[in-house]
């Protein structure tokens, strides 16, 4: 049924380290290969998938759910339906929510009859260099799962860090890891052959720990419990003023803010909007090209600790 096994990566890391920009960057080395790319976010809508450049055929939304819990089935149907095409992709990448635990990701693509045609290649885990030090309680525990499933560790913003704070980050990765690759990054811009065909050697080790044995060391996988993402809809444009209002009054409990927006100063055009901690990117994307213009903005943090109502007041203000 099958011309040939594809080989599949999976890219994750916590709110806001770069998997979009890192995937992006994949797709613009990709130069013949032939990449498809199954997106998962956590929210009520995928930005993610939306911030994604490409062909639309090779870009799969997996919504309203994560992929590491609720939306298993639909991840195992994803791959399955990729593999069924009659022009199958040379690599599949799974790029999971910000929240996701790739224990479980790999303990669901540990299917037997999914390896023989789509065997694990390697888990990419991004870390931001700049904000990891910050992370405490459920969040630290969550990325010291995706470290511990790395065959490689990407610290991504090492541009925006100094060179003793890179070091100490290096260190306290291989302190839960010792012997995972480091390799610092800045956008997510990486050679592909750094990334892909790593042969699944570390990999089906851990793919075995995932399959095998429920707990482990790094604590459980409990980001349903720990996190919440609320989505806000505006139809009429906010102005940057507004719009850098909401973002400075944040909340601490909040990780990340992320979304596609109408800009009073920017008609006619979307504008992508990411943001985590204190660092906020707004860049212009494409015409809105007779769609009626509305801002969609997603915000995840601590469960229980987003007030959507003063979040609406600040983004009408």
């Amino acid at each position: 049924m099958y011309r040939k096994p594809v080989p599949v990566t999976i890219v994750t890391g916590f709110l806001g380290a770069g998997k979009t920009s890192l995937i992006n960057a994949m797709l613009t080395q990709a130069h013949g290969l032939r990449l498809a790319v199954l997106v998962n976010d956590f929210g009520a809508i995928n930005i993610d998938a939306a911030l994604i450049a490409g062909n639309s055929d090779d870009v799969v939304s997996l919504q309203n759910g994560c992929i590491c819990c609720s939306l298993a089935d639909g991840l195992l149907s994803a791959v399955a339906n990729v593999l069924r095409r009659s022009d199958p992709p040379d690599a599949i990448v799974i790029t999971t929510s910000d929240v996701s635990d790739p224990l479980e990701i790999a303990r669901i693509l540990c299917d037997p009859e999914l390896q023989i045609h789509a065997p694990l290649d390697g888990v990419v885990t991004l870390v931001d260099a700049v904000t990891v030090g910050t992370l405490e309680g459920a969040a630290l525990d969550l990325i010291k799962r995706q470290i511990a499933a790395a065959d490689i560790v990407l610290l991504n913003k090492s541009d925006l860090a100094a060179e003793s704070a890179l070091r100490a980050v290096e260190s306290w990765v291989h302190n839960v890891v010792p012997t995972v690759r480091t390799v610092r990054t800045c956008n997510g811009v990486l050679p592909l052959d750094i990334l892909l065909g790593r042969g699944g050697t570390a990999v089906s080790e851990i793919s075995r720990f995932a399959c095998d044995e429920p707990g482990n060391q790094y604590g459980s996988s409990n980001h349903g419990e720990a996190f919440e993402s609320v989505l806000i809809d505006r139809k009429s444009p906010i102005p940057l003023r507004t719009l850098h209002g909401f973002l400075s009054r944040l909340p601490r409990s909040v990780y990340r803010v992320k979304g596609i927006v109408d800009i009073a100063e920017k008609r006619g055009f979307r504008c992508n909007l990411q943001a985590t901690g204190a660092r906020a990117t707004l860049t212009v994307s494409t015409p809105w090209d007779g769609v009626r213009p509305v801002s969609q903005i997603v915000i995840i943090g601590d469960r229980g600790s987003l007030d959507v109502a003063a979040f609406k007041s600040q983004l009408s203000a």
